[in-house]
């Protein structure tokens, strides 16, 4: 190597720095807007996720006014609660939803829903879904705190969707979309 070409150690540092700076840049960036993975925390989405399983989340869906598909998994925040909560989207803006004797009908049709394994769950009154607002309910109804407690919620308040179990790897695969209506 030439004396020319001999980078000075403050150079190089330098250089290690601005790469650094572009990896945690990049990084954080993907993080924030195009994917992330959250920890199940709690029964609520039984038997489909149990706790301490990874998931991978996409948060670039909902962008641009889009709305989540009646059976999406998705992660929410509640109002006036801290963390991130992990709900099927069961009603969709002007959805009228109602619970009785343990089954959940929209627009007076019942849902027809495999992934819900639990006991009976209690009846709830008639509800109709606001506009740009969803409603969520996890798929152990008699142990999920959701719409049926928080209320509906605000497009806004959508983190992602989850779109993959990545731990234990023996539980690893996609988290399938099915619509209960259409079933």
């Amino acid at each position: 190597m030439s004396q020319k070409e001999k980078k000075s150690p403050k150079s190089e540092a330098k250089e290690w720095l601005i790469s650094i700076a572009w990896a945690v840049g990049i990084a954080l960036v993907i993080h924030f807007f195009i994917f992330s993975f959250t920890r199940v925390d709690g029964p609520s989405m039984q038997p489909t996720l149990f706790t301490d399983e990874r998931v991978l989340i996409t948060k670039f869906d909902y962008w641009f006014g889009g709305m989540p598909d009646r059976g999406d998994i998705v992660i929410v925040r509640f109002p006036g609660q801290s963390g991130y909560y992990v709900k099927r989207v069961i009603g969709l803006p002007g959805d009228t939803l109602v619970v009785r004797d343990s089954t959940v009908y929209v627009n007076g049709n019942p849902l027809s829903e495999d992934y819900v394994q639990c006991g009976p769950y209690e009846d709830m009154a008639s509800v109709t879904v606001s506009q740009d607002c969803i409603f969520v309910m996890g798929d152990n109804r008699a142990n999920s705190t959701d719409s049926r407690i928080v209320g509906e919620l605000n497009r806004s308040q959508i983190v992602g969707k989850a779109r993959l179990v990545v731990w234990p790897f023996d539980q690893f695969g996609a988290l399938s979309h099915t619509d209960p209506l259409e079933e």
